[in-house]
């Protein structure tokens, strides 16, 4: 494949395209770069010492780099690369709700279980539906049309918005007071940048561990793996509107909404296209 396609770098994002391509490249290569897309429970196969650099999402990430024997030079923590429309400043809620249509005087909780609908995500929204809670409800079923068609089925207590597939993803954060999802390592970094309270009702074990530990330890949200968890916390955020900015605030500065960019930077710079760029602009724009 490398043969057919020739490049100047190769930028990987899978463990499995590590070891196995460097092993297969040999020795005559161009550079190799490896972007590590889980935030702490990292698999070995992230990390192979003949890469030349490794781009981290955490320091809990780096630490397990250097316990495989890479060399400290080689790593970078940047954060989790998101796409960049997760990454605009939060801005104001009032504008966007109106926008979106939804409740303006109540708060809103955005149930999500990302672009498939998995996990038990209707069981979670109807839990919070039935608490006796006062709240506007955003539901995004992605893929999964069976779910969508039972939830807009379903006759609900609370002012409800029932989503599929949706490109609309980073308004709804923004515009939202609580994020409830699965613990995905893209849907947390969303959050985070969002600087949205997060409540990680489901997980996979082993990877996704790590993204709980994370999130929790920042202050950023917490875990509850059952609906009475869910809806307890939902009670106790809703009813301290002070603790719930904290927590918004604590996913702000746990979050890195330039990580791709930075990346991105440092791809050029290996690339030399940073000082062409430069060179580029001089001479356009000449003092």
């Amino acid at each position: 494949m490398v043969r057919s396609h020739p490049a100047n770098l190769i930028v990987t994002v899978h463990p499995y395209a590590n070891t196995f391509a460097l092993k297969a490249l040999g020795t005559n290569r161009p550079p190799f770069f490896t972007v590590v897309t889980d935030i702490v429970t990292t698999h070995a196969l992230w990390f192979d010492r003949r890469a030349d650099r490794i781009f981290l999402p955490s320091e809990q990430a780096r630490q397990n780099a250097l316990a495989y024997g890479i060399a400290p030079a080689k790593l970078k923590v940047t954060g989790f690369p998101v796409a960049d429309r997760y990454c605009a400043p939060p801005g104001k809620k009032g504008p966007l709700r109106k926008k979106l249509k939804w409740p303006l005087d109540k708060p809103i909780v955005l149930c999500v279980g990302g672009g498939e609908g998995m996990g038990p995500l209707a069981k979670t929204a109807r839990a919070i539906d039935e608490s006796g809670l006062d709240l506007g409800l955003i539901i995004v079923a992605g893929r999964n049309k069976r779910l969508k068609a039972a939830l807009e089925g379903h006759e609900w207590e609370n002012p409800t918005c029932v989503y599929g597939f949706t490109h609309e993803m980073p308004e709804f954060m923004r515009a939202a007071d609580v994020l409830v999802t699965k613990s995905g390592a893209a849907s947390v970094t969303e959050g985070l940048n969002a600087n949205i309270p997060m409540i990680m009702y489901a997980k996979l074990p082993g990877q996704e561990d790590g993204n709980v530990t994370f999130v929790e330890e920042a202050g950023a949200g917490l875990y509850a793996p059952t609906t009475q968890q869910v809806v307890r916390t939902l009670t106790r955020w809703i009813s301290r509107p002070e603790e719930r900015k904290r927590i918004a605030e604590n996913a702000r500065d746990a979050s890195r909404p330039d990580s791709a960019r930075a990346i991105a930077r440092a791809i050029a710079h290996e690339l030399g296209l940073a000082k062409r760029s430069k060179a580029l602009q001089r001479t356009q724009n000449p003092k």
